[in-house]
């Protein structure tokens, strides 16, 4: 890969993508069961999880391949109570929703989005804006559960840069498909650099 060509950045989501909501399917492969208390309450959440999935994604960030930022209503507990819940390596975290108050204006945000319907922006895609405008336009790689095609469409739109959106299925969350696709892109991207 070409030391100067930027890594594609993964956006990852917690809930619907690595944590499956609901038993998966008997085909769906093994699952994983662990309870995780967010750091602001005292309530643990089922994290159902595929030890096969967790290993993937720790191997293409090893490998240089990805650069992994947890972008999750999780925020810092992604990183800091999730992953080593489900064995995940530890990534760069972008605030998540209770921690989004000191940054509504400057996301040009009047109100938190949940999502992007009725023609307010959505938080999440506030902050993928935020951090490409931080470290420099790179490819994409985003998976959440509630990427929606307007969101696709506004961010391929707006950013002139190589996009790979994932929207899986809440239950059972990213599957190997999505990986070896995920992986295509990226080793796509490092091909394309060492080209130019």
């Amino acid at each position: 890969m070409n030391a100067d060509a930027p890594t594609p950045v993964w956006f990852l989501d917690v809930d619907g993508v690595i944590n499956s909501i609901g038993t998966p399917r008997a085909k769906a492969g093994p699952y994983e069961l662990v309870h995780v208390a967010p750091s602001h309450e005292p309530t643990t959440y089922p994290i159902r999880y595929s030890p096969a999935v967790i290993g993937a994604i720790n191997a293409l960030s090893r490998a240089g391949l990805v650069r992994v930022v947890w972008l999750t209503t999780w925020g810092a507990d992604a990183r800091d109570r999730v992953a080593p819940a489900v064995g995940l390596d530890t990534f760069e975290v972008l605030p998540g929703l209770a921690d989004l108050e000191p940054y509504l204006a400057e996301l040009g945000l009047t109100t938190l989005a949940w999502r992007s319907h009725n023609g307010r922006r959505w938080w999440k895609l506030a902050m993928v804006y935020r951090w490409l405008d931080q470290y420099g336009d790179r490819p994409v790689i985003w998976t959440d559960d509630d990427l929606d095609p307007e969101i696709k469409a506004e961010l391929r739109a707006v950013r002139d840069v190589p996009v790979h959106l994932v929207t899986p299925m809440p239950r059972p969350g990213l599957m190997a498909d999505h990986l070896d696709a995920i992986e295509a892109f990226a080793r796509g991207c490092a091909a394309s650099a060492v080209a130019s």
